[in-house]
């Protein structure tokens, strides 16, 4: 579907009966004789299949029987590509021409004729790419599907808790403060849990706080922020530790705890600023831009005003040399208040 390397070509058309290289020639043959073309629209190296072309070879493959095998070895390839794919830089700039092709995937593995093991384990690592790519409707609906379609060898694994966890944020996003959502984020906290992953268990911790938060029950939010420090293991894991302090930060302000907030913001911006492998990104949501703008609303709520727009314009800063909308998105949603209450009704209509 759409364009495609030749790894994908190789893993999927070439069953182990030709060299790499032999198959890069029948490739080629097909390029010669306009069957294939190749797609420099995404930088190169990829192929496309002209659509005629590819209708055709779909009817073949459907005639034949075969189609279900080929079909199967395509899904799993882009389950695999996926599964390589750990930082959340890179799960957010993935070419959409490989979106294309696991979407096709997906529709064909929960199909009539489908596979849903590989259905379920595909859904699993492409929720989280498409929550980093604020997908968020798709998200929510491959996850829904792939957890009704979980079997027992399934269940309490890595593959049900990241689709319950991305599930749940999704949902909370689409739907707004659903009780499915919250069932979600705590079958997956709970998953986590039983499994000592501690990353996992405070972000989702941070993920049922942030539900309350936006609930108005600032005192629950509170107690699962907390809970996110408590979690063993959380003060040897800096990421983990890092992830904490922002929760506890933004959960402490909405309570009026403005001196602990920003004890435990500054805890978390100073690693993030630190840190130059480490993901700031959790489930779709920027750290390093809510710590900012945490921290700017502190410094606000403190009487410090020049350092609060000081600190919001270096957060937008931030969030510009990213690259990315959704983080630009969520410091532009929060700054224009903090410069409304300094007086200053230039920079919101900026």
């Amino acid at each position: 579907s759409g364009s495609f390397p030749f790894d994908a070509a190789n893993a999927v058309a070439n069953r182990d009966e030709v060299s790499d290289a032999d198959f890069a020639d029948d490739v080629a043959n097909l390029v010669a004789k306009s069957l294939v073309t190749s797609d420099f629209t995404a930088g190169g190296g990829n192929f496309r299949l002209l659509e005629t072309t590819r209708v055709y070879a779909l009817s073949k493959l459907a005639e034949s029987g075969e189609l279900p095998e080929y079909a199967r070895r395509h899904a799993a390839y882009y389950k695999g590509l996926l599964e390589r794919i750990e930082n959340e830089g890179e799960k957010r700039s993935i070419p959409l021409v490989h979106l294309d092709n696991v979407r096709a995937a997906l529709e064909w593995c929960f199909g009539v004729d489908g596979n849903l093991a590989i259905g379920v384990g595909l859904a699993a690592v492409a929720a989280p790419v498409f929550l980093a790519m604020s997908l968020l409707p798709e998200c929510r609906d491959w996850s829904e599907r792939a957890v009704r379609a979980l079997d027992d060898a399934s269940i309490g694994g890595t593959e049900e808790m990241n689709l319950q966890a991305s599930l749940g944020v999704s949902s909370m996003h689409v739907d707004g403060q659903s009780d499915a959502a919250r069932v979600a984020l705590s079958r997956g906290l709970a998953i986590a849990g039983a499994r000592g992953d501690v990353l996992n268990q405070v972000g989702l911790l941070g993920m049922l706080s942030m539900f309350d938060v936006r609930d108005g029950d600032f005192r629950t939010s509170l107690h699962y922020a907390r809970l996110s420090r408590a979690v063993d293991g959380t003060v040897e894991n800096s990421p983990a530790m890092a992830l904490a302090n922002s929760i506890l930060g933004r959960a402490l302000q909405f309570v009026g705890d403005h001196r602990g907030s920003r004890l435990e913001l500054e805890a978390s911006f100073r690693y993030w600023s630190r840190s130059q492998q480490a993901s700031e990104v959790y489930l779709g949501l920027d750290h390093q831009i809510l710590v900012g703008i945490g921290l700017a609303r502190n410094l606000w709520l403190q009487g410090q005003p020049g350092q609060a727009m000081e600190r919001v314009h270096q957060t937008i800063r931030d969030a510009e040399r990213k690259g990315h909308p959704a983080s630009l998105g969520l410091a532009l949603s929060w700054a224009p208040g903090i410069f409304l209450w300094t007086g200053d009704l230039q920079s919101p209509e900026d």
